[in-house]
């Protein structure tokens, strides 16, 4: 009996474990899905049960259509779980081949003991143009409730031979994924698992028929149109992709562009072979790729353009000799005459000469007027190509995987980067859309290298704090923020702009609880000269005073009490933009008729591999106490596997930040 009671309990539990083994049509949802609320993926707001993915290669008779369809259901676990029930789908609408979508979604509810069916509405479908090139479609489930279970499927069609990315992890956990892709023998794609969240992936051979039917004319000169039908007789190769249990994605401090660490599979065309044709290679080395860009009309002829500015930089380079000064002279004239319209790209769109003479344009015509400039002046300079952060890593030699271009000056010693596009970047310092581990230069010979484009210099903050403290524990002084370099850039591009008062409730809101009586900003279009910011200030009862003693954290409003890093362990590197360096000097005035009884004890940290390093000195003259503090950070990038030790390193410096200064009354 025991057995049998043992062997019932056993086969419940594997049939609730592989419920989702096996995927359910669309619309079937059962009251038993309601009741299984236990994941093994620990506590989380919502959780897709499912997804499944078919990619398959269609014939009209014309041409070849790719058609991917996805199906996803959700369980949406509490009231947090609700903001999963939101879907956004992009599509490309650019030139001729524009893709279409077609949404089906319905939302589950359970209402006693039956499941009460709520469907998407057309109308609630919303469709909103991206840009030039891409469209979306999103909408929001209705009649959602704690414990709804959402299901969508959507069907895209497309006549661009391109298979988008079969993803498998999301923000959420996922209890289990499927994803079939066809591929006809004529197209030949090779797969390339993420390399943060490898997944195994199978490969069959199968045949396939396809019948087709078509109305066309034999030729032009016929008059009538014709009916043609037949079949076509092929091998398929069949990509089967399955896991279970994912792991959710989750956003982590100083990630460069979380899509880059996501499960999934890249599918890189890389060749056609039609009947009676040869092979046409698409597999590229870097060098084919970059040389195959600079033959473009819309690159390399564009950077051969320059009658349109002639006049103008006769103009703007008189009198000046050193090259130095020639280039930073063009460098700041190309930032004021034309302006970025915020689209990236790697090749014009209106031109360079349109661009130049209306004062906007891309990316790749701002930076191509400055290319053409600086060579007309001698200098010598090349494209180099990028991908933004928001684009994502290359992993394979593609001309999809840049979407920017920045300008490279050869000198002896180095290649100084350029992005005039940025009124704020000075040489060698990118905007941070651009700093996206590396870039590749390519030369008029067809040739290409690989740029760093971190900055080669520290990101620098530099705080002087002064603190006078009243017999009531209130504090009143002044404090000056220096910025230089990359931290120059982002500062003067968030704050330059803004007037007094804005300028004030920001920095207010920044450093809570001060309230500031006077402030002013300096340098804000030096760009050789670090931005500054100087403010007087006061803020009540910020000294702990009990009996006859004083209690203070000598950083006041300046302290960082909680580490940026959380998680217990990280996947991914941490990216910090840049090298960096905090350095701050505080100077605090001894109450009169108060005297030192406690000061923190001098510190330092030196990181096992030079992750970074910490000093923290602490000496009194007269009546001050005058405190040194250094965080340094020597590298952009911090692997995965210093992650631990960048965590412990920062939980240390925090701890000294909280450790406090005890004065006694005389």
């Amino acid at each position: 009996m025991k057995k049998i009671i043992l062997l019932g309990i056993l086969i419940s539990i594997f049939s609730v474990q592989n419920n989702y083994g096996q995927i359910k049509k669309y619309g079937k949802v059962s009251v038993e899905e309601f009741n299984n609320t236990e994941t093994e993926l620990g506590e989380v707001n919502a959780i897709v049960l499912f997804k499944k993915e078919k990619v398959s290669f269609e014939y009209t008779g014309e041409k070849w259509s790719i058609i991917t369809e996805i199906h996803e259901r959700i369980k949406l676990l509490n009231k947090e779980g609700v903001d999963n029930a939101t879907k956004k789908i992009r599509f490309y609408t650019g030139g001729n081949s524009k893709e279409k979508i077609s949404i089906k979604a319905t939302t589950y509810n359970i209402e006693g003991s039956k499941v009460v069916k709520t469907k998407l509405k057309k109308k609630n479908i919303f469709e909103k143009e991206v840009n030039k090139y891409w469209s979306s479609k999103s909408f929001t489930m209705p009649n959602l409730k704690e414990g709804s279970i959402v299901e969508w499927k959507y069907v895209r069609t497309s006549n661009l031979w391109r298979i988008e990315d079969v993803v498998f992890q999301n923000n959420i956990p996922t209890k289990y994924f499927k994803a079939t892709i066809k591929i006809p023998e004529y197209f030949d794609f090779k797969p390339n698992p993420s390399k943060y969240y490898g997944t195994k992936i199978e490969k069959i051979r199968k045949r396939r028929v396809i019948k087709y039917s078509y109305a066309g004319k034999e030729s032009v000169y016929e008059k009538t149109t014709t009916k043609h039908e037949g079949e076509i007789v092929f091998t398929e190769n069949i990509y089967k992709i399955e896991q279970k249990n994912i792991k959710a994605l989750k956003e982590e401090p100083f990630i460069n562009n979380i899509e880059n660490y996501r499960g999934k599979v890249e599918f890189e065309m890389v060749g056609t072979k039609f009947p009676n044709t040869m092979y046409k290679s698409y597999s590229y080395t870097w060098d084919d790729v970059t040389k195959s860009i600079y033959e473009l009309s819309s690159f390399g002829g564009e950077l051969k353009k320059s009658n349109y500015f002639k006049n103008d930089l006769a103009k703007i380079v008189s009198g000046v000799t050193t090259k130095e000064d020639k280039i930073n002279t063009i460098f700041n004239f190309v930032k004021t005459k034309v302006k970025w319209d915020d689209y990236n790209g790697f090749t014009v769109n209106k031109g360079v000469r349109k661009a130049y003479k209306e004062g906007n344009g891309n990316i790749a015509e701002i930076n191509f007027i400055l290319i053409a400039m600086l060579r007309e002046a001698g200098i010598e300079v090349n494209p180099i190509l990028v991908s933004t952060r928001s684009h994502g890593i290359p992993l394979f030699p593609t001309r999809e995987g840049f979407n920017y271009v920045i300008a490279g000056v050869e000198l002896e010693n180095e290649v100084v980067l350029l992005d005039a596009s940025e009124a704020y970047s000075t040489p060698n310092v990118l905007p941070c859309r651009a700093l996206n581990w590396q870039g590749r230069i390519i030369r008029k010979h067809g040739s290409s290298a690989v740029i760093d484009l971190f900055p080669k210099v520290y990101s620098i903050d530099t705080k002087k704090l002064i603190v006078k403290i009243d017999e009531q524990g209130n504090i009143t002084g002044s404090l000056r923020s220096s910025y230089n370099n990359l931290s120059a850039l982002i500062n003067r591009k968030k704050y330059a702009k803004l007037d007094e008062e804005s300028l004030i409730e920001n920095m207010e809101g920044r450093y809570k609880p001060i309230e500031i009586e006077k402030i002013r900003v300096t340098n804000k279009n030096k760009l050789d000269k670090p931005f500054a910011i100087s403010l007087q200030y006061k803020a009540d009862s910020q000294v702990e005073i009990i009996e006859n003693k004083m209690y203070f954290s000598p950083m006041f409003f300046l302290q960082e009490t909680e580490n940026f890093f959380k998680s217990e362990t990280r996947d991914f590197p941490v990216d910090f933009a840049s090298a960096w360096l905090d350095n701050y000097k505080i100077v605090i005035q001894i109450p009169e008729g108060y005297e030192i009884e406690k000061l923190p004890e001098n510190f330092e940290i030196n990181s096992e591999n030079n992750v970074g390093s910490f000093s923290y000195i602490a000496t009194v003259k007269g009546n001050n106490i005058l405190f040194t503090i250094t965080t340094k950070i020597n590298s952009p990038i911090i692997p995965y596997n210093l992650y631990k030790e960048l965590k412990n390193f920062f939980s240390e410096t925090i701890l000294k930040q909280k450790e406090k200064v005890v004065l006694v009354k005389k």
